[in-house]
């Protein structure tokens, strides 16, 4: 049961750096 949460966490913590990323990104281009 540890390995299914250990993936829902890394998949949440993916979302989150691609969205400070695509963040950081749209910052950069303005």
């Amino acid at each position: 049961m540890q390995a299914p949460y250990e993936k829902t966490a890394t998949n949440m913590v993916s979302r989150i750096v691609a969205k400070v990323a695509a963040y950081d990104h749209q910052e950069g281009d303005v």
